[in-house]
């Protein structure tokens, strides 16, 4: 488990997943928590707390020609993700493999690399660039969203890195 995770729980939701919930927790739920130190919750159960970064995952599918996170990644999960964090109106990012972290008003190159092709140091190093890009904007709890534990391990340890709190969903909020 990465340093600076000592202090979830100061923040976090009453009801996310770690060990000293009371509820019972999922396989997966024990397994993010102790290799990673991420909290796993409900999406609903967050608040609305300005400290609070919304992000999923890049794609594989991309436009060619670079754009703001709407015009590059071309899938559904983050055209999905990046609707609803618009309705919302809730401050989000898309993790990029590359970039770090994909702000909607910024506009980045296309790019084709995979979190597998990321080496340990390579990894430590986009997991600081996140925290860093983060608190540049006066954001400290990290919520991420994408539909899979399994397809997310490499996402969990690269954010293991960046210093902020962590909390992991598998589905959008309904509301903030």
């Amino acid at each position: 488990m990465a340093s600076g995770v000592a202090d979830l729980g100061k923040r976090l939701p009453a009801s996310a997943s770690r060990p000293s919930s009371r509820k019972k927790m999922s396989s997966w739920s024990q397994k993010i928590w102790s290799d990673w130190g991420i909290a796993t919750s409900e999406p609903d159960e967050i608040s609305r707390d300005p400290n609070v970064l919304w992000t999923t995952r890049c794609c594989r599918i991309k436009s060619k020609t670079g754009g703001i996170p709407q015009e590059l990644y071309q899938s559904s999960l983050p055209q999905r993700f990046l609707r609803r964090m618009a309705q919302l109106g809730v401050p989000h990012a898309i993790i990029s493999d590359l970039y770090g972290l994909h702000f909607p008003d910024v506009w980045m190159p296309f790019y084709d690399t995979a979190p597998s092709d990321l080496d340990i140091a390579q990894r430590q190093t986009l997991g600081n660039l996140i925290g860093r890009q983060a608190r540049q904007r006066g954001l400290t709890l990290l919520s991420f969203y994408n539909n899979s534990p399994v397809m997310s391990r490499p996402y969990f340890e690269i954010l293991s890195y960046s210093g902020l709190q962590i909390v992991y969903h598998t589905r959008l909020p309904e509301n903030i």
